[in-house]
C-alpha cells in the first residue's frame, strides 16, 4: 500500500487499489516506493471483441396445407457468427435459412464471448388444417320433369368454401348442390388449404317420351266384341300402359281393347309421357233373327205370296234377297214366286238370315174355247160340241150340268145354254163363252092334202093345198121338175 504504480501508456486506465481497467493497449505497469522503480511488468489489453449484429429475419413464410413447417432467412446473417435459435425444438438452420415447426423464435448471434441481443421474434403459425374430402349423399338424378340432379355434402363445414368443377349451372345453397349433367369434382378449401376431390356425375335428363298418337280406331263389329287401334309412333324401347287394363292386350303396337273410355301413356327411363285418351264404341247388337209367319202362298188370281216378320222391330232395316217384285210395309211382306232370304240389320250389323219361299202361281186354266154346237135334230135330241183347247189336266165344270155328258173334249147336251170353266188345283178359269144347244126341232106334222085340182084342156098343171100348212115348215116336193109352190 506504500507503493505507487504506474501503468504506462495510462489512457483511459483505472486503477483502484489492486484493481486496473484499462482500453485495448499494450501496457507495462512498475511499482514506485521511495523514489525507487520496480522493474516493468508488461501487459497486452486486447481490442474488445465486436458484438454481433442483432439478426434482422424476413417475413415468415407460413406453414401450408401441404407444408407443416414455416420458414425465414435471417437477412444481415454473417457466416462467422453463431445464431441461437430459441426454442430450438424441431428448428433446422442452414446458412441464413431457417424453417421450424409453429411457434415463436427468437435468434441471436455469438461471436466468440460476444452474443447479440434477441431479435424481434418470428412467429410460425400451426399449419392450417387440411378440410376433410367432401362426402356425398346419393345424387338424386335428373327426372322427367327435373333437369338438375341434385345432392347433399354430408360432412358440410360452413366454415369451408366448396368449388365445384365445373360450375356452369350449378347452384349450391348451404350443403345442398343442384347441377345440370355431368361429370363433376367438388373439393373443400379452408386457410387456403384444399381437400382432395370427390368425384361425381349428375346423369342426362332422361328422355320424356312423346306423347302416344293412335290410328283411327276400328271399332267393335257385330263379329267382334272389341275394337282396335295402332300406336302410331309405337317405339319399341317404350313401356305403354293402358288405363283401364282389363281385356286390353297389346302386341308391339298393336291394341286391341273391349268397349271403354281409355288413357294410353308411354314410359322409359321412369319417364310418363302425358296422357293420349281413346274410345271402343260398345259392341253393336247383332238384330234378332226374323221369325217368319206362314207364307200366305199366291192364288189363282193373287201373283205374290205373303207373310208377316213376327218380331218385327221398326228400328232395323229388312233386306229381302232377291229383292225383285218384293214390297214391305212395316212388318208385312209380299214377293213374286222364289225362294228368298230375310235378314235385320242395324248398327251395321246382320242377323241371320231366315229363307222362305213363295211357291210359283197356281196357273190360271184357260177359259174353254168351244167348237160350234152340232145341234139337235129330228132324230137327235141332244147337240154336241167339242172344247177346242181341251186340256186333259184340267178338270171342266159344264153349268148347268143336267144331262150333260163329257168324254174328253166332247161334250152331248140336251137343249139349252152352257158355260164351261176350266180348274186346275183351286184355279179356274172365267166361264167360255154361253155354247146354246138349241131345242130339238119338232118334226113336221105329214101334210095333208087337198083334192087334186087335175089338169085341164087349158091346163096342163094340176094343183092342190096343203090342208095343214104351216109357213114355218118348208116343204119339199118330190120330184120338183116343172113344179112350183106358192104358200100353201
Amino acid at each position: 500500500a506504500t507503493y505507487t504504480y504506474t501503468i504506462t501508456p495510462s489512457t483511459g486506465v483505472t486503477q483502484t487499489s489492486g484493481s486496473v481497467t484499462a482500453p485495448a493497449g499494450s501496457y507495462t505497469i512498475k511499482a514506485t516506493a521511495n523514489g525507487c522503480d520496480s522493474a516493468n511488468t508488461g501487459f497486452v489489453i486486447n481490442a474488445q471483441p465486436s458484438t454481433p449484429a442483432v439478426p434482422t429475419l424476413s417475413a415468415v413464410t407460413q406453414p401450408t396445407c401441404a407444408t407443416a413447417t414455416g420458414s425465414f432467412t435471417i437477412d444481415n446473417y454473417d457466416a462467422t457468427y453463431t445464431y441461437t435459435i430459441t426454442p430450438s425444438t424441431g428448428v433446422t438452420q442452414t446458412s441464413g435459412s431457417v424453417t421450424a415447426p409453429a411457434g415463436s423464435y427468437t435468434i441471436k448471434a455469438t461471436l466468440g464471448s460476444c452474443s447479440s441481443s434477441d431479435s424481434v421474434a418470428a412467429v410460425v403459425n400451426a399449419q392450417p388444417s387440411t378440410p376433410v374430402t367432401p362426402t356425398l349423399s346419393a345424387v338424386t338424378q335428373p327426372t322427367c320433369a327435373t333437369a338438375t340432379g341434385s345432392f347433399t355434402i354430408d360432412n358440410y363445414d360452413a366454415t369451408y368454401t366448396y368449388t365445384i368443377t365445373p360450375s356452369t349451372g350449378v347452384t349450391q345453397t348451404s350443403g345442398s348442390v343442384t347441377a345440370p349433367a355431368g361429370s363433376y369434382t367438388i373439393k373443400a378449401t379452408a386457410n387456403g388449404c384444399d381437400s382432395a376431390n370427390t368425384g361425381f356425375v349428375i346423369n342426362a335428363q332422361p328422355s320424356t317420351p312423346a306423347v302416344p298418337t293412335l290410328s283411327a280406331v276400328t271399332q267393335p263389329t257385330c263379329a267382334t266384341a272389341t275394337g282396335s287401334f295402332t300406336i302410331d309412333n309405337y317405339d319399341a324401347t317404350y313401356t305403354y300402359t293402358i288405363t283401364p287394363s282389363t281385356g286390353v292386350t297389346q302386341i308391339s303396337g298393336a291394341v286391341t281393347a273391349p268397349a271403354g273410355s281409355y288413357t294410353i301413356k308411354a314410359t322409359a327411363n321412369g319417364c310418363d309421357s302425358a296422357n293420349t285418351g281413346f274410345v271402343i264404341d260398345a259392341q253393336p247388337l247383332t238384330p234378332a233373327v226374323p221369325t217368319l209367319s206362314a207364307v200366305s202362298q199366291p192364288t189363282c188370281t193373287t201373283a205374290t205370296g205373303s207373310f208377316t216378320i213376327d218380331n218385327y222391330d221398326a228400328t232395323y232395316t229388312y233386306t229381302i234377297t232377291p229383292s225383285t217384285g218384293v214390297t214391305q210395309t212395316s212388318g208385312s211382306v209380299k214377293a213374286p214366286a222364289g225362294s228368298y232370304t230375310i235378314k235385320a240389320t242395324a248398327n251395321g250389323c246382320d242377323s241371320a238370315n231366315t229363307g222362305f219361299i213363295i211357291n210359283a202361281q197356281p196357273s190360271t186354266p184357260a177359259v174353254p174355247t168351244l167348237s160350234a154346237v152340232s145341234q139337235p135334230t129330228c132324230t137327235t135330241a141332244t147337240g154336241s160340241f167339242t172344247i177346242d183347247n181341251y186340256d186333259a189336266t184340267y178338270t171342266y165344270t159344264i153349268t148347268p150340268s143336267t144331262g150333260v155328258t163329257q168324254t174328253s173334249g166332247s161334250v152331248t147336251a140336251p137343249a139349252g145354254s152352257y158355260t164351261i170353266k176350266a180348274t186346275l188345283g183351286s184355279c179356274s178359269s172365267s166361264d167360255s163363252v154361253a155354247a146354246v144347244v138349241n131345242a130339238q126341232p119338232s118334226t113336221p106334222d105329214v101334210p095333208t092334202l087337198s083334192a087334186v085340182t087335175q089338169p085341164t084342156c087349158a091346163t096342163a098343171t094340176g094343183s092342190f093345198t096343203i090342208d095343214n100348212y104351216d109357213a114355218t115348215y118348208t116343204y119339199t116336193i118330190t120330184p120338183s121338175t116343172g113344179v112350183t109352190q106358192t104358200s100353201g
